[in-house]
């Protein structure tokens, strides 16, 4: 047992908690071990997006001692949903649980500026070769060269190890009067900045079910996003924006689509916000989650 181990099983014999909520997969597979050696405890795991890539490069034996001791898998997506049973969990074992948003943080700006001539464009997410910026960037070189007339900036709020070869590539295309890396940012920071901003750009070629795009929603902007993962279960082309397969062409004619709908954005963000209230809302996820920590669910 090595010495993180030893101090979990310290805490969990120390203050005997009922319920263990692990998020991630890799979380619960210490945990699984912690129940394995007798610790009394129910174990709950929710999984997100890279414990669902893990498990798919993996073996399909990887999880399976967490098969053997979790009570319950939440799963956040049908996407999830789908390989979760792929890697071998059974399907009683597994919940069903939407990502919530605090809908009351993350809201729309009565004091938003739609006067500005520049159509502001946001995105936000760690700067990793899953999340593709490069292919956002590029998009932008191409819808500037066909909206000659029309000024366009995107800001990209995160951080990560492919900061300096996207800067690079920013200056090599000549977008630095169009593109700001704006580095990691406050979750108030986040919301400010959505909420100044005209849509939401998303160009991930590998994703589960992103939060930022549900946040994006509750601040009532528009989404152009690629359709990876789950992303077509929460944004409907035509209704809450447009998505696109994770190529520079493609993104660029979703760009190309929503400039060009430029009367259909407020209707967009009235969609993208009900779609939340309705489905993602933090004070009903977490009444069903405390049902399922009772065993009611």
């Amino acid at each position: 047992m090595n010495l993180r181990l030893f101090y979990q099983t310290h805490f969990i014999l120390k203050e005997n908690p009922d319920v263990i909520h692990a998020h991630f997969g890799n979380n619960g597979m210490e945990a699984a071990y912690l129940k394995s050696i007798g610790l009394p405890f129910k174990l709950i795991t929710t999984f997100h997006g890279f414990d669902i890539r893990k498990g798919i490069s993996e073996d399909n034996s990887y999880y399976d001692l967490l098969i053997d001791q979790a009570d319950s898998i939440l799963s956040i997506s049908k996407y999830n949903r789908q390989n979760l049973m792929n890697f071998g969990f059974k399907h009683d074992q597994i919940l069903d649980l939407n990502n919530g948003i605090d809908i009351e943080f993350f809201k729309p700006s009565d004091k938003k500026d739609n006067s500005l001539d520049t159509i502001q464009i946001i995105s936000v997410g760690r700067l990793t070769d899953e999340k593709a910026f490069d292919l956002a960037i590029k998009s932008i070189k191409n819808i500037l060269k066909e909206f000659t007339e029309q000024e366009i900036h995107l800001t990209i709020i995160g951080e990560g190890p492919e900061y300096e070869e996207l800067n690079e590539l920013i200056i090599r295309l000549h977008l630095n009067n169009n593109i700001t890396l704006a580095g990691k940012k406050s979750s108030t920071e986040v919301r400010n900045m959505l909420q100044k901003s005209d849509f939401f750009l998303l160009s991930s070629k590998a994703e589960s079910l992103p939060t930022v795009i549900l946040e994006a929603q509750a601040c009532g902007l528009p989404i152009v996003s690629s359709n990876v993962g789950s992303i077509l279960d929460i944004v409907k082309d035509g209704i809450h924006g447009y998505t696109a397969d994770p190529t520079v062409n493609d993104l660029t004619m979703a760009l190309s689509k929503m400039i060009e709908s430029k009367q259909m954005w407020n209707e967009f963000g009235k969609n993208g916000r009900k779609y939340v209230e309705d489905n993602h809302d933090f004070e009903r996820i977490t009444n069903k989650l405390i049902q399922i920590y009772k065993g009611d669910v």
